[in-house]
């Protein structure tokens, strides 16, 4: 997870770069823009939390069945409603912008990187979604690997040659945003219907003082079980292995003295990747 936002927040810094040989008018139209974008984001990120959770859950328990209806679900919801917002953002762009800024310059500007957002909003609404089905079922390498082709492979190259080597308008480097969205939905879909995710293995950390199990997507962390144990994160369990290699268990005082860094509860329900700045 950690990787997968390096590689996005670099490459959304490079990007910014790049629009910014285009003047300070493109530059605020492009910030502006991300603004009134971020109003789309809210359903996103909901939709993918509760997709990480659900999906998560229900492979945690085997019913992968279950698990595909949840994110076929979130999968509709998720691009219903940021569809909406997208012929907002392509109809009506002059009075969003209006209500940030009187520039004409800069609405003018504005207008197009609207009409631009709004056609990537079901491509990142499907990325989303099915990257957070993916994380909860512990695909997290596959997301970072699709992360960096999308932007590394895609977004910055385009925007680079149409910038720097072929000085074409800032409109065409807008442009790349669609590659690299439409790429990395591709990769997504691809990644979820071929069904490896299901094939990945869990930690498994059982209690020593009671029978419960408990299934953990990273080596970090602690659980607070019913026996009132906290049973520590620390071992990896071989896929040939019925039990745990090793288990270790403290109380609350050591887990609070930095014997943990994360709880696991966070890491279930890991957040999807802050795509601010698209």
């Amino acid at each position: 997870v950690s990787g997968e936002r390096i590689v996005q927040q670099a490459g959304i810094l490079l990007y910014t770069k790049i629009v910014l040989i285009y003047g300070t008018v493109s530059y605020a139209a492009h910030q502006v823009g991300l603004s009134i974008e971020s109003l789309s984001f809210l359903p996103g990120y909901g939709f993918a939390i509760a997709a990480a959770t659900m999906v998560g859950q229900s492979i945690g328990a085997g019913k992968y069945t279950r698990a595909k209806l949840e994110n076929w679900e979130a999968n509709r919801l998720a691009t219903f409603i940021m569809s909406a917002m997208g012929i907002v953002f392509f109809f009506f762009p002059y009075a969003l912008l209006r209500a940030f800024t009187s520039d004409e310059a800069v609405i003018e500007l504005g207008t197009t990187f609207l009409k631009i957002v709004a056609l990537l909003q079901v491509p990142l609404a499907l990325t989303m979604v099915l990257a957070g089905s993916l994380r909860g079922a512990g695909d997290t390498r596959f997301i970072m690997i699709a992360t960096m082709i999308g932007m590394w492979g895609v977004r910055i190259p385009i925007a680079f040659v149409a910038g720097y080597w072929l000085t074409m308008g800032v409109f065409y480097v807008w442009l790349a945003m669609i590659a690299d969205w439409t790429l990395r939905m591709a990769l997504m879909l691809w990644r979820y219907r071929s069904e490896r995710w299901k094939s990945i293995r869990l930690l498994r950390v059982s209690c020593i003082h009671c029978d419960l199990l408990v299934e953990v997507e990273e080596c970090l962390g602690f659980d607070v079980h019913g026996c009132g144990r906290v049973v520590l994160i620390g071992v990896q369990v071989d896929a040939r292995e019925e039990e745990p290699r090793e288990r270790i268990t403290g109380n609350l005082s050591e887990a609070a003295s930095g014997m943990v860094q994360h709880p696991v509860e966070m890491l279930r329900r890991a957040i999807v990747p802050s795509v601010a700045g698209v």
